[in-house]
């Protein structure tokens, strides 16, 4: 049996009937963690590595020449039976990671995890191990924040936790901005784990309520059961806007959702630089 079908026919099997809307025990709906304002934008790519235990992630062309690095944060999830796992291995260095949160399945744990990998990470190939065989990684994501004085101010935003669910519509709300220009410029991130292709796992992606990829948003586009879905969603802001609105429908395998990462532009930068960054 391959570890496509593996992962899918057991949740099929341990569920009955998946059309039932379920949001699993110890989901963790995702909320602010990382906010700045500055001359710059993000960047965010990924790798599934369920199925190898490694994988690089090629940030090549992605970040401007000359641009600073603000932030690197690295995200990953892990499909296990047994003791928790929080490291994985970046270009050679060990990193542990803060637990998002740890989700209960029937025939697994799903726990999802973010490290600060700024200094570590690079502009260019990253390399990706785990470093247990008896663990699954499903995957992971670098989002790369980023700022160069002549580029427009934006306000840069990511929300994470982990949130495992199927046949059910899940959202996540971006505050605490001010979207400037006629119209806003913006881009929108979704990173998920454990979406299986096809036509029979339709799924959506939806932004302030406009669908913006279906009906297979998530299908393993960078590796078995790893997503990382970058969508331009200018238009879908007007100015003035303080709040938005992410959200992804399922209507049968499970979806894993970790993070959502938004930038826009915005009216805070005061001449060159950085006007304000803060974390929670």
């Amino acid at each position: 049996m391959s570890t496509t079908k593996s992962w899918n026919e057991l949740f099929r099997q341990s569920n009955g009937d998946v059309t039932v809307q379920t949001v699993y025990l110890g989901s963790v709906p995702l909320t602010q963690f990382y906010n700045n304002t500055l001359r710059g934008d993000y960047a965010a790519k990924g790798v599934g590595m369920y199925s190898t235990g490694n994988g690089t992630i090629d940030l090549a062309g992605l970040v401007p020449s000359d641009a600073v690095i603000q932030k690197v944060f690295l995200y990953w999830s892990v499909f296990r039976n047994t003791n928790q796992q929080s490291s994985i291995i970046l270009n050679n260095t060990p990193i542990t990671g803060n637990l998002l949160g740890t989700v209960s399945g029937y025939i697994a744990i799903e726990d999802a995890f973010r490290a600060d990998v700024t200094g570590i990470a690079n502009i260019e190939e990253n390399t990706l191990v785990n470093p247990n065989n008896n663990i699954n990684i499903f995957g992971a994501a670098l989002v790369v924040v980023y700022s160069r004085n002549d580029l427009p101010c934006k306000t840069v935003i990511i929300n994470d936790g982990i949130q495992l669910f199927t046949n059910e519509t899940v959202l996540t709300s971006l505050q605490n901005f001010n979207a400037a220009g006629l119209p806003p410029q913006a881009n929108t991130t979704y990173i998920v784990a454990g979406a299986y292709p096809g036509s029979d796992y339709p799924d959506s992606a939806i932004f302030n309520g406009i669908t913006v990829e279906s009906p297979d948003a998530f299908s393993s586009a960078e590796g078995l059961f790893w997503d990382t879905l970058k969508k331009d969603v200018t238009g879908l802001v007007n100015t003035g806007d303080i709040t938005a609105t992410a959200s992804i429908q399922t209507a049968d395998g499970p979806i894993i959702w970790i993070a959502q990462v938004f930038s826009v532009t915005a009216s805070g930068c005061q001449g060159r630089g950085i006007s304000f960054f803060s974390v929670s």
